[in-house]
């Protein structure tokens, strides 16, 4: 097949050609959305789930939908490389503007940028002020230096210039577990400050499945402030749409072969799309048998271990790589400490140490209290292929 005409998106975040199994979750972020214009409180919504089932494509679906409803979509990247005050600094000022063009600001929206200006001014490390608003700092607003507070402000300010519009702001945060505690504490209470006002501005997030752990740590009443939907595997029969709508009949599986794809990826969307572009390239006729996916798991395995497993393990320390393969041993999990501990072998550091900045790093999680397992599917696989142990016991680290 035409290479050129390739229909599948193995790509992060790309959107699939044809998005399946997730219709719920489009479902209730509409009705959040329609529910807050219309003045009614709605609890929010944080995906969660591992790498690779479509967390980021959901989240850009909730763009897309958002500009449709007239909206204002704000996407951010979470990262602990950038100060997420000056960050949502940013945002909010996006948010304003796009909701209006300054030229046309009535009194309400400009003391919202002077609250936005007092936030910005306060939260600067060196007190400079960036991206400019024509507008006068408001006192006594964003500008305690208590970040929940005065996030607050600035989310109050922006929910009421909204609401003079009769529109909404919706944040769209993606990767929210790698929001320090103040940070993420901070968040909740600004937006638990919006539900009470019943203003036209929520938060859609995703994270890891460590998110509702970490929320719930932030605030007691989180809980009643979010639904936390998880999103996980496809069904065979979905990989079976999703394999099959995008070529509109130019690929024929026969012989198993759509059974032997949901064996491989086990539904993970990813790797679904992996295949099906490997597929696409390998069929010459236009049929795909079970043959067919046995070669293309060579291919597959191959891309994977290079762009999608060897990138996250470049980045680990030799005892963080140990512990992660001592893991494997054990399949993708969860693992219980007191099992993974007599197979351990670092270089003296401590392993509860070390499962915690894998937790911080996003590598593991607990799914319950002693037990880890890892975030990116399939891992425990290219872990026991890569880095064999020696002996039975030491873990080879390069």
């Amino acid at each position: 097949m035409d290479k050129r005409t390739n229909p599948f998106t193995p790509n992060a975040g790309a959107t699939p050609p044809v998005l399946v199994g997730r219709d719920s979750f489009l479902e209730d972020y509409e009705i959040l959305l329609d529910r807050l214009v219309g003045g009614y409180a709605e609890k929010s919504m944080l995906i969660t789930g591992l790498r690779g089932v479509g967390k980021t494509v959901l989240l850009n679906e909730f763009e897309r939908i958002a500009k449709q409803r007239d909206w204002v979509p704000v996407w951010a990247e979470i990262s602990p490389s950038y100060e997420f005050a000056q960050r949502m600094y940013s945002l909010v000022r996006q948010a304003l503007l796009d909701l209006s063009p300054s030229a046309r600001w009535s009194d309400r929206f400009k003391r919202a940028a002077g609250v936005l200006k007092s936030f910005n001014i306060t939260f600067s490390p060196d007190g400079s002020v960036s991206g400019a608003l024509d507008a006068e700092a408001v006192e006594g607003a964003g500008d305690s230096g208590f970040l929940d507070r005065d996030l607050s402000d600035i989310i109050q300010a922006l929910g009421e210039a909204a609401r003079e519009r009769g529109r909404g702001v919706v944040f769209l945060f993606d990767e929210l577990q790698f929001l320090s505690p103040l940070e993420l504490e901070s968040l909740v209470v600004a937006l638990h400050r919006g539900v009470q006002r019943r203003l036209p501005v929520t938060l859609v997030g995703a994270g890891l499945p460590q998110l509702p752990e970490l929320v719930g740590d932030a605030r007691s009443y989180a809980e009643r402030l979010f639904k936390f939907p998880q999103v996980s595997q496809l069904s065979s029969h979905e990989v079976e749409l999703a394999l099959t709508r995008p070529v509109n009949g130019a690929l024929k599986f026969t012989g198993g072969a759509l059974a032997r794809v949901f064996e491989h990826t086990e539904g993970y969307p990813y790797f679904v799309q992996e295949y099906g572009r490997a597929l696409w390239n390998l069929s010459v006729d236009g049929n795909v048998s079970s043959i067919h996916v046995d070669q293309a798991e060579r291919e597959v395995s191959a891309e994977l271990d290079s762009a999608f497993f060897q990138v996250r393990t470049d980045r680990l320390s030799p005892d963080e790589l140990s512990v992660l393969r001592a893991m494997a041993e054990f399949g993708k999990g969860p693992v219980a400490l007191d099992e993974l501990a007599p197979i351990v072998r670092t270089g003296g550091a401590n392993l509860d140490q070390l499962l915690t900045e894998l937790t911080t790093r996003a590598m593991v999680y607990s799914p319950r209290f002693g037990q880890y397992a890892f975030t990116v599917p399939h891992y425990d696989g290219y872990l026991r292929r890569r880095f064999p142990f020696t002996d039975g016991r030491m873990v080879w680290a390069p």
